[in-house]
């Protein structure tokens, strides 16, 4: 399932895409009830607001995330749990009463900055969570990580792209309307010379017929 995981998420044009197939192998393969994926964001009174962004749960497979919403595991979370999170603690939660799921939150860290979290529910609701189950939700939390910060790299560099060739297209215009500015420019000023040159012309034929007429009436 790890491995699964390693490839939908790496080879992927968008990891949200693929993380409810994600959750969805790795949930039972860890027998656990429930697997979901939460984004923080910042909230009222410095307290975090949740994001749910993908959920599995077994007895109805992959739900619809969705924007912030009260949730069964939203005040269980909101209590202390931010900055143990923010510091790289993976957490173990009783939630609820003992015949709930016992809940493990592991930290998902984007480019060294805190994004949020992967979290799972136990069908035995007391919490106990071997190594092997640690590490693979590590693992697991690491390649969000990774593929997150890869998407937001691509995107980035799409936007800076994208940017860039505005830019200079814009710039293009600006030079092709200099240069159709300074193309009027040289037709006009070679119309004027023309205008010039004719009305040169034209009065130096006026001045030497004023001097032949003059020139005949002498003679008279």
């Amino acid at each position: 399932s790890v491995r699964f995981a390693a490839h939908q998420l790496l080879t992927a044009a968008d990891w949200r895409m693929v993380m409810s197939d994600v959750l969805s192998k790795i949930g039972p393969a860890a027998h656990t009830t429930r697997a979901f994926v939460v984004e923080a964001a910042p909230g009222q009174d410095n307290r975090p607001s949740w994001r749910l962004l993908s959920d599995w749960r077994a007895e109805g497979g992959a739900a619809e995330a969705g924007d912030v919403a009260p949730a069964p595991w939203d005040e269980a979370l909101s209590h202390n749990l931010a900055a143990r999170l923010k510091a790289g603690e993976v957490v173990t939660q009783s939630v609820g009463s003992p015949t709930r799921a016992g809940r493990i939150v592991i930290p998902i860290h984007v480019a060294e900055a805190w994004f949020g979290f992967v979290a799972f529910e136990d069908p035995a609701g007391n919490g106990a969570w071997n190594d092997a189950k640690k590490d693979s939700f590590r693992a697991l939390a690491g390649m969000l990580g990774a593929a997150i910060t890869r998407q937001n790299a691509q995107e980035a560099l799409v936007e800076a792209k994208q940017t860039l060739e505005t830019r200079v297209v814009d710039r293009t215009r600006e030079l092709q309307e200099q240069m159709r500015a300074k193309e009027r420019a040289h037709a006009e000023l070679a119309e004027a010379q023309q205008r010039l040159i004719e009305l040169s012309r034209q009065s130096g034929m006026a001045e030497v017929a004023t001097r032949l007429g003059n020139f005949v009436f002498r003679l008279r």
